[in-house]
């Protein structure tokens, strides 16, 4: 029980560490707008192929232990 507060209390307090430094990016991207740059326009696109990296790492690792687990599941049948 002390592991899942400990965790539980961890979680929401890194929880609140990012969600201000997503309020200074946009801080800063509203700013640069305003001055006349198209930069800002590019942030979110810049998020999304930041994101898909990991997201595709993360799949083909699902993939590749979905692969093996039937692998060996059709090894113990035989």
């Amino acid at each position: 029980m002390y592991k899942k507060l400990l965790f539980l209390s961890l979680f929401l307090t890194c929880q609140l560490a990012m969600y201000s430094q997503c309020a200074m990016c946009k801080a800063g991207a509203e700013q640069s707008l305003e001055r006349g740059s198209t930069a800002a326009n590019w942030i979110n696109y810049a998020i999304i192929f930041l994101m898909i990296i990991p997201l595709v790492l993360i799949f083909s690792l699902y993939m590749l232990h979905k692969h093996n687990q039937n692998k060996n599941q059709n090894e113990i049948s035989s």
